[in-house]
């Protein structure tokens, strides 16, 4: 959009390898475990991306490419991010210890697969995708906030389902033994 091929280009090459990690872990053979620094280095590139791109925000058009993309590709990991650490916070553990809080570890319990869960998540950036392009032509701070209470709304009906199930099998487990 900005006329920046280099800026494309590396664009292009994190999608290919994306697409890629993600054919060989959708097969039911071959699986490719991303690991904390595959997951950090494409985070990194991800964040850097998306501050290169904000650059430009006001070059040629009024439409803020920059935050439209940190918002679209970070809406999931940042919003479960500063819902999980505020929730360790309130138990009073350390934010940094890890647990089985996150969204995804919900929708395991609930009997997804990662696949589903993958799907999931793509689904849920694609329609945050849509609700930013309608609301970004008068781009406001209630677009930020309408993504941060859509997501909590999800993740509160997600860990309901979650915890009725699991007090309708600890109901069954009593009533057989």
């Amino acid at each position: 959009m900005e006329g920046n091929i280099s800026l494309a280009r590396i664009g292009i090459l994190i999608i290919g390898s994306i697409l890629a990690f993600l054919k060989y872990n959708f097969s039911q053979k071959n699986k490719i475990f991303l690991g904390n620094s595959g997951a950090l280095f494409l985070g990194y590139l991800l964040i850097c991306l998306g501050i290169y791109i904000t650059k430009f925000d006001h070059n040629t058009a009024h439409f803020p490419y920059g935050i439209f993309f940190i918002l679209f590709v970070f809406t999931i990991p940042v919003i479960d991010s500063v819902r999980v650490y505020t929730d360790r916070i309130l138990r009073g553990k350390s934010a940094f210890k890890a647990d089985k809080t996150h969204i995804h570890h919900h929708l395991l319990q609930l009997g997804l697969s990662h696949k589903k869960i993958t799907l999931i998540f793509v689904s849920i950036n694609v329609i945050v995708l849509a609700i930013q392009v309608i609301f970004f032509k008068n781009y406001s701070v209630y677009t930020i906030l309408l993504s941060f209470l859509a997501f909590i709304l999800i993740f509160k009906l997600i860990k309901t389902i979650n915890l009725f199930l699991t007090w309708k099998n600890n109901i069954k487990q009593m009533e057989n033994s």
